[in-house]
């Protein structure tokens, strides 16, 4: 049944060439092929249409069942050429599943007909299409017709090796299939008289399935061999029963012919002769002359016994006609010995001594063949073994190159990682280099706002303060209210710096958290709205405030409020009298506010904009009321604003003014 399991894979190619392949070409070879044409089977020809009309695999399983059922056992010739359209397909395809369909089965066909060193052939060529897509199910599937091939051969213990193969595959899967290789590895281990062995597999066998009839006849035949005739009959027995329950005739044909010769055994002359009639009846005038041939030659020794000599002579050489026609060595000597054991009870010794003749060169005859196949076969594995020989050779040849591509390939690697290591390092120390120059570059800024910026305004207030001292009394009110106004700004500037200097110093130290929380913007800035308005009423610039009413934000107030209050300082200071400044505050659609001072100033240069942040790069450009800046405050607003995960956004041009703005 084997054989089309893998011939009739055929429609599965049709389909996948359906499928992959479109053009005429590939359609005009599919169309003319004769699989399309119907059988006359029903059952047949409406699966063959259900895979035509619709290419699933369940429809071309079944379709490839069928033809299998209709052709497996019956037309092995058309097995052959449905064979040959698969290889054809396949080499048309270039598809290497077809081509070990096509080797795999063919090889069966030649196993069913015994051309088993030719079917071996294609077993290896199918073996290679296996290894070659590294499918374990298929090589499995080689070795159990190996297995077949070499029991035909009468080689069974590379047919034993072979088994053993399958075994390990099938254990390892817990396939359905183990009773199976149990059974035939019996049978194996009985054909080279390891008969305990053969009687431990063939229980395996029947502990997976008891109502098996010829996994439970094999078992009765060890059995038999084993000289322990009760319990072979006891399995045969329960065989035939289940043998007739399933209607399997030439089963029970052979059970009944094993029983007929168990019965001989323990001279059960009635029941010997009753069993092997029941077995003749089912096989004569059918194909299966061997099993006629054995059961005559059981009658014939059951008339010998009765002493019924002549009717037992007409037995034997029934028997013998038969199997000089098969050309069945062992059943032809048997008949020999059984004549010549008649003629000599019978005194006609001329007969004996010719029957005799005959059977003693038989035996010389198949102890040869017996000698040349055991030549043959220690050939076999000795061939065997020298391949697999050169193939570890050369399979360690492999491992050492791949070991030394792995070496080198693993070196390269380790040289990579330390390249990239080392690098990464550089990289680092790079950036450390960077950070500590910046740092010595703030540091040295900060130093020279304490020592310039701090200094120079307070000597200045304390010359302010002693002019004002000298000459208080010469002064009148109008000079001395301008001049209190320059001492009053410049105090104010001063007061600023400190601020600002203590929020970066808080915000370096990290001793400034950040407290969010929902706050009424409007009230919270407006004693800083105030100062910033009467800055800008002294210096003639007018401030704009655009704050809806019922403005909520959710952020450190604190923080805000100080940026807020920084931004519109500078807006102010740095925006000249009839100038605006406006701060602005918009609801986005994604529920967050855009907070924006912007002035018409006299704005920044694109060099100003990009070294605003830094420290290490001097700010000189002084305010339209003659102030220069430190940036320090604009810093303390930025880094105050990535404490609530937000940026401060700069737009500026020179004589144009800016724009500062960022989202909470």
């Amino acid at each position: 049944m084997k054989i089309l399991i893998y011939i009739f894979a055929l429609p599965l190619i049709i389909a996948s060439c359906t499928h992959r392949y479109d053009n005429p070409r590939h359609q005009n070879i599919l169309a003319s092929d004769s699989l399309w044409t119907l059988t006359g089977d029903t059952k047949l020809d409406s699966l063959l249409q259900d895979a035509i009309t619709n290419f699933q695999m369940d429809n071309l399983q079944k379709l490839h069942d069928g033809i299998m059922y209709e052709y497996g056992s019956t037309d092995t010739e058309k097995a052959k050429e449905y064979c040959l359209k698969l290889k054809k397909l396949s080499e048309f395809l270039d598809w290497n599943t077809g081509r070990y369909l096509y080797t795999s089965g063919f090889a069966d066909i030649l196993i069913s007909v015994n051309m088993n060193d030719s079917a071996l052939t294609f077993l290896q060529q199918a073996l290679e299409f296996a290894e070659e897509e590294k499918n374990e199910t298929w090589k499995v599937s080689v070795f159990l017709s190996m297995a077949n091939a070499y029991t035909n051969k009468n080689w069974n213990n590379t047919a034993l090796t072979y088994m053993m193969q399958a075994l390990h595959y099938f254990e390892k899967i817990n396939s359905n299939y183990l009773p199976y290789i149990y059974c035939n590895m019996g049978v194996l281990y009985r054909n080279i008289n390891l008969i305990e062995t053969a009687i431990e597999f063939g229980k395996k066998a029947i502990d997976f399935d008891r109502e098996n009839p010829y996994y439970l006849s094999e078992l009765g035949i060890s059995y038999i061999y084993q000289h322990q005739y009760e319990e072979g009959n006891h399995y045969l027995e329960e065989a035939l029963r289940h043998s007739t329950a399933k209607n399997y005739i030439y089963l029970s044909g052979h059970i009944y012919t094993y029983l007929g010769n168990n019965a001989l055994l323990v001279f059960d002359l009635d029941g010997a002769e009753a069993y092997t009639r029941k077995s003749l009846e089912i096989f004569q005038g059918g194909e299966n002359i061997s099993s006629c041939c054995a059961n005559y030659i059981v009658l014939g020794k059951v008339e010998l016994s009765r002493g019924h000599f002549a009717k037992s002579e007409e037995y034997i050489k029934e028997a013998l006609k038969i199997a000089e026609e098969m050309d069945e060595l062992s059943l032809t000597k048997l008949c020999y010995v059984t004549l010549s054991e008649l003629a000599v009870i019978q005194h006609k010794f001329r007969e004996n001594i010719q029957y005799r003749s005959k059977w003693e060169s038989i035996g010389h005859i198949m102890e040869t063949k017996t000698a040349v196949l055991a030549a043959a076969e220690m050939s076999a594995k000795y061939e065997i073994s020298k391949k697999e020989l050169q193939i570890e050779r050369q399979q360690k040849v492999i491992d050492r190159q791949n070991m030394q591509r792995w070496l080198l390939v693993s070196g390269m690697a380790v040289a990579i990682v330390f390249l990239a290591l080392l690098w990464y390092m550089l990289l680092l120390r790079s950036r450390h280099n960077r950070a500590l120059d910046e740092a010595n570059a703030t540091k040295d800024k900060l130093f020279s706002i304490i020592s310039h910026d701090l200094k120079n305004p307070a000597i200045a207030q304390r010359e302010a303060i002693r002019t004002l001292f000298d000459h208080a009394v010469q002064w009148d009110a109008a000079t001395l209210r301008e001049y209190y106004g320059k001492l009053l700004r410049s105090a104010d500037n001063h007061v600023e710096l400190l601020y600002n200097l203590l929020g970066w110093a808080q915000l370096q130290t990290k001793r400034m958290t950040c407290q969010p929380a929902p706050f009424d913007f409007v009230q919270e800035l407006r004693s800083d709205l105030a100062l910033a308005g009467k800055m800008a009423d002294n210096k003639g610039v007018r401030l704009i405030a655009e704050i809806p009413p019922d403005t909520v934000v959710t952020a450190d107030a604190g923080m805000i409020v100080t940026v807020v209050r920084n931004l519109l300082t500078n807006a102010v200071k740095f925006t000249p009298a009839g100038g605006t400044v406006t701060l602005s505050v918009l609801a986005a659609p994604n529920g967050k506010y855009t907070v924006s001072v912007s002035d018409t100033g006299v704005g920044m240069s694109c060099e100003e904009l990009q070294n605003i942040f830094r420290l290490d790069r001097p700010h000189t450009r002084s305010s339209t009321s003659g102030e220069t800046g430190t940036g320090l405050g604009l810093i303390v607003c930025r880094e105050l604003l990535e404490k609530h995960g937000t940026t401060l956004q700069i737009e500026s041009a020179e004589e144009k003014g800016s724009k500062f703005w960022f989202e909470l």
